[in-house]
């Protein structure tokens, strides 16, 4: 990864032909605060979290299939403890 300060983004056209190389950390005063990526990384990382997302998403609703999510609301949980505790 190639790290540069703020104030070398002045040099803009070197810096997006690197980007699409590397990624390149842009630092403000020591501490990483952005960073600049080529095209293909950055579909390739969309394509990444779309893939986490939906494999996420098919385990919710596997897990909910299988009756091990709860579809109570918070109210219903307090209302069950309640009745539960004779309060």
């Amino acid at each position: 990864m190639i790290v540069i300060t703020a104030s070398e983004t002045r040099k803009w056209g070197e810096i997006t032909r690197q980007a699409q190389r590397d990624t390149i950390e842009v630092q403000s005063h020591g501490t990483p605060s952005v960073y600049i990526l080529g095209v293909e990384e950055y579909k390739e990382l969309q394509e990444l979290k779309k893939l986490a997302l939906e494999s996420k998403l098919q385990r919710a609703v596997t897990q909910l299939e299988r009756g091990e999510i709860s579809t109570a609301t918070p109210e219903d949980i307090m209302r069950q403890a309640k009745a539960r505790h004779g309060l």
